[in-house]
């Protein structure tokens, strides 16, 4: 027509909104969090002065977003005179310290630990006290934080730091002395006396065999390749650093090594300590210096291209640390060059560390790389242009899959036959099953709802009884040369099983709801048959068939958002495990028990139900009965829309 049509459209929840937020002029905001956490504003210097320039176009201003994202934990750990803490950032961008352990002496370094529930729940810790240096094996998550599980006394008295390369442990000592021991038995190896005299202040791994070491001693320090052979100790390339009191040494991409010098208090890049035709003193470069007087650099970690420094506060006369102020974490963006923030912390004394040893145990000597996605970014999902299908460059061994899955039996991909596991009991999602994928069974071992919800995620019984011993390795497998050792294991938003059997057909079409924007899926194929095709279309009606390239094995992520079909002529089962990977842990997983029907849209535990059981206690005898089942709470909430009465 030739006129403007305008409608007012109103959303209106059933129940009452708690509290509504305000944004400000010019404010951008996702809306997936917390606006307050997230807010953009125009090429302003700050929130407070969008005004004249809103309407620029420029890029946003985020000063705190590039640290956060990196941050996929929230969290680095502190390590102090006194106490090995949690430095945690809260969903304001605000911190807190939560204490791991404390009054056990001086702590220098940690390494991780154990897994456990997908988390690294322990730690190595190197304490020192009373003239007595010992490693401590302490809890760091659950109830039990803070529980020392094993202690071993060292041989010498001044132990200051510590690097693990594979299942090799070196660590330094204030007496020029490098101990070497095995990992996981933690036992002693060698005891290496590199003949200087000097305080060993940083180690850099390069190899089982072989070491950067920074000695400090009278005038400026020095750096040497110390290599082991034939049960001697080699040292070559000794040269003098650019200054005195170096702390840390970590290798930083192509640049170079990353140190702290207490001197100047400074952040240095060592750009020419590789190049074995130098000589002389290294070379080294300023990128950052504290801006306060009478501080101390101490405690280096880089993630992303992040750069986490430990700045604790000297007495007045510069030669103690003033323990009645604040330490301070700064956090430096290497690339731009520029002070992100700044953390005020609690942590009693000099700050002797700054790890994220918790994403990969090579932080101590190495620049980490924590992807906030995979492959296909979260953001390009559903973009049609974008790749829609990239292999992990991961082929892993998925014969003791098939052999567990056949060792089951067939009964397990029917749903009378998961009376043991547990139920997602939505009806439209059973629908759109039938309805979409004639012919496709599967089971679940890990699921969240609808939404993706990051808190409402449960594992399901036969992932703990059967499959997690098996899938674990060959998940790690794929996943740890992309994410870090282990860091799969608390992103999981869905873990699942497809059966699609001959004659089956999945109807074109694209995967919706938050948990298809909030999360990676990921493909195991564990049979590949003849028969199968495997299509991505750019349209619903499209008639341009891009083929999904399948291998045994071969694992690979895909862009569900893109519109998707596959069809079976062949004579054979098609099996896949589907994993659907967030790019943030998961907090707290749910567990479910065998019978249990959720639905996934609140807590578990506030509607589970059981088959013909009084209460959940007895379901055992009756979950076969097929009657309905026992809901003694859901009618009652279900009236009440507003779950409240006056």
């Amino acid at each position: 027509g030739t006129e403007n049509r305008i409608h007012m459209i109103i959303d209106l929840y059933d129940a009452p909104v708690a509290t509504y937020g305000h944004l400000n002029p010019g404010q951008k905001c996702t809306l997936k969090e917390r606006c307050e956490e997230e807010m953009t504003f125009y090429n302003a210097a700050s929130p407070a002065d969008y005004g004249a320039a809103v309407s620029t176009g420029a890029e946003p201003y985020t000063p705190f977003s590039k640290m956060k994202a990196i941050l996929t934990t929230n969290q680095v750990m502190l390590l102090s005179q006194d106490s090995l803490s949690w430095q945690k950032i809260n969903a304001d961008g605000d911190y807190e310290e939560n204490v791991i352990s404390n009054g056990e002496g001086n702590y220098h370094a940690v390494l991780p630990g154990e897994h456990m529930d997908g988390i690294w729940s322990t730690v190595w810790a190197l304490v020192g006290s009373n003239s007595l240096s010992r490693l401590m094996h302490i809890v760091t998550e659950g109830p039990e934080t803070g529980s020392v599980l094993r202690e071993i006394y060292l041989p010498v008295t001044s132990a200051s730091g510590m690097a693990q390369f594979d299942d090799t442990i070196f660590i330094a000592t204030e007496t020029g002395d490098v101990i070497v021991m095995s990992y996981p038995e933690m036992e002693i190896v060698s005891s290496l006396t590199l003949g200087s005299g000097s305080a060993v202040n940083a180690i850099h791994p390069l190899s089982e065999n072989s070491f950067w070491a920074i000695l400090s001693g009278n005038g400026n320090d020095e750096v040497v390749k110390v290599v082991i052979e034939d049960g001697g100790v080699f040292t070559e390339g000794w040269r003098e650093m650019p200054g005195a009191n170096f702390h840390s040494l970590i290798k930083w991409g192509d640049y170079g090594y990353l140190t702290l010098d207490a001197g100047s208090n400074s952040l240095v890049l060592l750009t020419d300590l590789d190049d074995a035709s130098s000589t002389g003193t290294v070379s080294g470069e300023v990128l950052w210096q504290s801006s306060g007087h009478r501080t101390f650099v101490k405690g280096l970690s880089v993630v992303n291209d992040i750069a986490f420094i430990g700045v604790s506060a000297l007495d007045a006369s510069e030669t103690g640390i003033d323990w009645a102020q604040q330490s301070e974490i700064v956090f430096f963006d290497l690339v731009n060059m520029e002070e992100l923030d700044r953390a005020f912390v609690s942590a009693d004394g000099l700050l002797n560390g700054v790890s994220v040893a918790h994403l990969d145990g090579k932080s101590s000597y190495m620049g980490i790389e924590i992807l906030s996605h995979l492959l296909i970014p979260l953001a390009d999902k559903g973009t049609w242009g974008k790749p829609y299908q990239s292999f992990l460059e991961a082929s892993v061994d998925v014969e003791p899959v098939r052999g567990l899955l056949e060792a089951l039996g067939d009964d397990i991909w029917l749903e009378e036959g998961q009376i043991t596991n547990a139920y997602y009991d939505a009806e439209s999602w059973k629908n759109n099953v039938a309805n979409v994928k004639p012919g496709v069974y599967g089971f679940n071992l890990i699921f969240s709802n609808f939404d993706g919800d990051n808190d409402l995620v449960y594992k399901f019984p036969w992932w703990e009884d059967y499959f997690e011993e098996v899938l674990q390795p060959i998940i790690d497998e794929a996943l740890d040369p992309i994410l870090g050792k282990g860091n799969s294991r608390n992103r999981y938003e869905r873990v699942q099983f497809a059966k699609m059997t001959p004659g089956a057909s999945i109807n074109t079409h694209y995967d919706m709801g938050g948990w298809v924007n909030n999360a990676h899926r990921i493909h195991f194929p564990i049979t590949v048959v003849d028969g199968v095709t495997f299509n991505m279309k750019d349209t619903m009606k499209s008639e341009t068939l891009n083929p999904v390239k399948l291998e045994v094995g071969e694992v690979f992520e895909l862009d569900n958002k893109i519109y998707h079909t596959a069809s079976h002529v062949g004579t054979e089962n098609r099996i896949h495990m589907i994993i659907d990977l967030y790019d943030a842990p998961v907090a707290t997983y749910g567990h479910l028990n065998p019978g249990q029907k959720c639905t996934l849209k609140e807590r578990c535990e506030e509607e589970m139900t059981f088959y013909n059981a009084a209460s959940p206690a007895d379901y055992g005898a009756a979950v076969s009965t097929g009657a309905e089942p026992y809901t003694p709470f859901s009618k009652m909430k279900a009236i009440l829309t507003t779950n409240q009465v006056m």
